[in-house]
């Protein structure tokens, strides 16, 4: 920029401005209409002057050690105006009162608002370290046993109890426990490992009877099983294949929404094991279904599922770990996959009569006569 742009006694005017903190250099350079570099090239040019100078050691004899120096913001000690006794009285009747320094953050606010002065300049006026304008204290924590005891404690008395029903639980008894901290010693503490879901017993059955409905679409098998044959299909080791369906029915004329779980093994392509339900399928469903399989069908070495959200749970990915499994998800994104997965669902549709008029009860009693054949068809 071109120095002579103003003439001396008008850069002389900023100059002194900014040396006495009569102005801030946001205003000066917005009154001048020049950058910060331009202001302190003028500084620079007017070092040795010595009417600077005097102006600049007459203007500080008057002005508290606080504003002279905002980074080491202090009481004063000895003021010898009376301008400066009453300020020092302000001061430190404000410091008396405000103990949480509340007032005094809102005053600083207000000065850097009002005045356009910098947060060191606005806390040195008013008396407060830099540091503890705009510090929030950070919640205390307890010691991480005494939350990990808490935590072992609940899951003691439900080992079917998730992480949110734990927090809530310690909430209630301890408010001043922090979420993040709950969450940490839960995932480092490894408490998760102490959960466990209840089994259904061998001798339940899988599915309730169902009487068949009367209608000719698909042709039966009884239902009462050959002896030696077992109701499901059994497939320890192997590679197992999940699929969901979540469709409306037409029941009794009205449409109605159900989902289906099913595997199907991988090598011989038969239906393992199967569940099905009225509205929206939930995860515990959907972990109940699996503990089932496990004591119906063995334990699998694979297991394939689609992505699809229901499926995609933390809670599934944990089971699977759990039962040392490995779990291979497919991706709907591709297009290879999404017809795969159609066409498997279209089957197993079409086996199961789901577009007829013959309800969910219907179509339960056709999922239990398709795992008997299945599990025929395997043990010969």
């Amino acid at each position: 920029m071109n120095t002579y742009r103003y003439e001396v006694e008008k850069r002389r005017a900023w100059v002194r401005d900014k040396m006495t903190r009569a102005k801030t250099v946001r205003q000066i350079c917005q009154e001048a209409q020049i950058s910060r570099a331009t202001l302190y090239n003028w500084i620079d040019e007017f070092e040795n002057d010595d009417e600077l100078r005097d102006v600049l050691a007459a203007s500080r004899q008057d002005i508290p050690k606080q504003i002279q120096k905002a980074s080491r913001p202090e009481l004063l000690n000895k003021v010898n105006s009376e301008t400066g006794e009453k300020y020092r009285m302000l001061v430190s009747s404000i410091a008396g009162i405000d103990n949480n320094r509340n007032f005094s953050r809102k005053l600083v606010a207000v000065l850097i608002k009002r005045f356009t002065l910098t947060v060191a300049q606005a806390c040195a006026i008013v008396g407060m370290e830099e540091s503890s304008y705009g510090y929030k204290p950070r919640k205390p924590e307890v010691e991480d046993y005494i939350v990990y005891e808490g935590l072992v404690n609940l899951i003691c008395e439900n080992r079917r109890r998730s992480f949110e029903e734990l927090y809530e639980l310690l909430q209630q008894k301890h408010p001043d426990w922090t979420r993040k901290q709950m969450k940490r010693v839960y995932r480092d503490g490894m408490v998760y490992l102490e959960r466990t879901r209840t089994k259904r017993p061998k001798d339940t059955p899988a599915l309730p009877e169902v009487a068949a409905p009367q209608h000719d679409a698909v042709a039966r098998v009884d239902n009462v099983a050959s002896p030696g044959v077992s109701r499901r299909l059994q497939r320890t080791g192997g590679t197992w294949s999940m699929g969901l369906i979540e469709d409306e029915i037409i029941s009794n004329g009205v449409p109605e929404m159900v989902w289906l779980l099913f595997i199907i093994d991988e090598d011989s392509g038969l239906a393992m094991n199967g569940s099905i339900g009225a509205g929206i399928i939930s995860t515990e469903e959907i972990l109940s279904f699996m503990d089932r399989a496990v004591v119906e069908n063995g334990s699998a070495k694979k297991l394939k599922v689609p992505g699809k959200p229901a499926l995609s749970v933390r809670e599934l990915t944990r089971w699977v770990w759990e039962h040392k499994m490995a779990l291979h998800t497919f991706s709907l994104q591709k297009p290879e996959n999404q017809s795969e997965i159609s066409r498997i669902e279209a089957e197993v549709k079409e086996r199961l009569s789901f577009y007829s008029d013959i309800g969910l009860e219907g179509i339960q009693s056709n999922l239990e006569d398709w795992l008997l054949e299945s599990a025929t068809a395997g043990s010969t």
